[in-house]
């Protein structure tokens, strides 16, 4: 994940060791699609609804998201990630993640580096790690919402290899809970919800 007051929590020779550039904007581009196909079917009504995220309710979830979406926004468009947002709201949660989703996804794949706090992360990198934190989220929202899961089997597989480059024994604590054992029957997208700390069996009730 890449962090506003952190800096990023992987470095180039990881991230981008595991992916072609184009593959990692395309893995982006797909996860924040599902990200908006989660949102559709949130309500202001299910704000203070629970989520797998403990101690964070449904609203805070989607700020949470929103708030994610526009640090890679900045890092993917400006080349840079500012210490704390700067972006304007006024909205409800619902429209945030929508607004900043759609404004992430108009911007060109290209190449580079983005500047975080002290750090440089490569923009391919950055790329392949917000594919992960959106697809994840994606996951959140939705089960949060008592909906189907709206990322897709083979975008989760691509994903998996992406975990161990993020989630390290010296990151885990500060982005994720432990793993979780997954059923032998999870499909991909509940065993990358498993090693990102959620119960693949969770749902709201």
């Amino acid at each position: 994940m890449v962090n506003r007051a952190g800096g990023p929590t992987v470095d180039d020779r990881g991230a981008t060791g595991g992916f072609v550039p184009d593959h990692a904007h395309a893995l982006l581009e797909r996860a924040v699609g599902a990200v908006l196909n989660a949102a559709q079917y949130a309500r202001p009504e299910f704000f203070d609804r629970p989520t797998p995220c403990a101690g964070w309710n449904l609203e805070m979830l989607l700020l949470h998201t929103a708030d994610s979406l526009d640090t890679l926004g900045e890092g993917l468009g400006e080349g840079r990630v500012a210490l704390f947002s700067t972006a304007p709201t006024g909205h409800d949660a619902i429209s945030e993640v929508r607004i900043r989703a759609c404004r992430l996804l108009r911007l060109p794949a290209g190449g580079g580096a983005a500047a975080v706090a002290d750090r440089s992360l490569g923009t391919a990198a950055l790329a392949g790690v917000g594919a992960l934190e959106a697809a994840v989220h994606a996951w959140d929202i939705a089960a949060a919402c008592g909906t189907p899961g709206p990322v897709p089997p083979d975008l989760a597989a691509a994903l998996l290899p992406v975990v161990p480059l993020v989630v390290t024994d010296a990151t885990r604590h500060r982005l994720f809970a432990a793993p979780v054992p997954a059923p032998p029957w999870s499909g991909a997208a509940d065993r990358l919800a498993a090693l990102t700390g959620r119960d693949p069996r969770w749902r709201h009730p």
